[in-house]
């Protein structure tokens, strides 16, 4: 690694900030606001200890037992332009049965293992603090964390694919009159815990 090499992080993480920026663009049009407040948050410090959702998690803006989902994007802009791993979905039944029944919309190949990378990014905080999550994680490339990951390698499609997902998920719950309810899984606590 040289110290003059620059590090452009189009897939790890511009994708997900991206997916996130035009989501709250979509809800800011509409002409009617949901029922629910819906926060759009770009966390930092991931890499090194996931400093800025952990802090986040401790001084909410809005008390943490009233957070009803929490949705993640990682890495969600290169690989298989229809496949997403959803992960982390059965932290609530609903929540699993929910974003499999709005992606008749959206047609993504959605894959869910059971417990992928689940203490390795920003809603690892929100599970302990038994927030209901969904981790959209596109899967690892050959670019990863090398200033080989640059914007001309996203699919710029498959993240615009990946976007419509969750802004139907959240819209869905925002609107729903009963709270989710969250389900901890013991197989999740198992690899938070490595």
């Amino acid at each position: 690694m040289n110290q003059k090499d620059i590090y452009f992080g189009a897939n790890d993480n511009a994708a997900g900030v991206g997916a996130v920026l035009v989501i709250a663009k979509a809800f800011y049009q509409m002409p009617t606001l949901p029922k629910r407040t819906i926060m759009f948050i770009a966390f930092d410090a991931e890499e090194i200890g996931k400093r800025g959702s952990k802090y986040y998690v401790t001084h909410p803006c809005i008390p943490i037992e009233q957070t009803v989902l929490m949705i993640n994007f990682d890495m969600i802009g290169r690989n298989d332009p229809d496949e997403i791993k959803a992960v982390g979905t059965s932290s609530s039944k609903e929540l699993h049965k929910l974003h499999q029944r709005l992606d008749r919309y959206v047609k993504l190949r959605l894959t869910h293992p059971d417990s992928l990378r689940l203490g390795r990014s920003d809603h690892t905080a929100f599970y302990y603090a038994k927030v209901p999550i969904m981790y959209l994680f596109g899967g690892l490339d050959p670019d990863y964390n090398t200033p080989r990951d640059t914007w001309d390698k996203l699919i710029l499609t498959k993240v615009e694919k990946v976007s419509h997902l969750p802004f139907l998920t959240s819209y869905a719950v925002a609107e729903s009159q009963d709270r989710m309810k969250f389900e901890p899984n013991a197989e999740f606590r198992l690899e938070l815990q490595h």
